[in-house]
């Protein structure tokens, strides 16, 4: 899941700054600025009734402006524009909403972060060897007279 969202912020943020490099991954060499890094810093995972659980992903879109000089004001132009294009995104065909958006500016860079929640049905837990690590019980109760 947490690559189906990355794909989907990365083509939201392509469609509004096509002309501005996306990594999905630690660059160590050869950044081209401007560019944005996308990121999940923290899923989580709370169970809920059933087979429910609550998926909670908190990503980080950071955009590293091309000029030294206004850096800053370019960045704050950029932080309202992404607060727009993360609002929602395509998550394998559906939209997925994002909310608690927080920008912050330091050091030259934009950090945004935005969670994207969900709830999921999980319908059998596989063993490594693809056998189903629950079993089905019959029970058959008989009542004497």
């Amino acid at each position: 899941m947490i690559q189906k969202i990355t794909d989907g912020i990365i083509a939201v943020l392509l469609k509004a700054f096509p002309d501005i490099t996306v990594y999905a991954e630690q660059v160590k060499q050869g950044l081209v600025e401007p560019c944005f890094i996308v990121r999940c810093v923290t899923p989580t995972n709370t169970k809920f009734l059933g087979n429910r659980y609550k998926r909670e992903y908190l990503f980080t879109v950071q955009y590293i402006p091309e000029s030294d000089t206004d850096a800053q004001a370019e960045c704050y132009a950029v932080n309202e524009i992404l607060w727009q294009t993360l609002e929602y995104i395509k998550v394998g065909g559906d939209l997925q909403r994002g909310t608690n958006m927080r920008g912050e500016y330091n050091d030259g860079i934009l950090t945004v972060t935005v969670n994207y929640n969900m709830f999921v049905h999980v319908v059998a837990v596989m063993g490594p060897d693809g056998i189903e690590l629950m079993e089905t019980l019959d029970l058959n109760i008989h009542v004497n007279d």
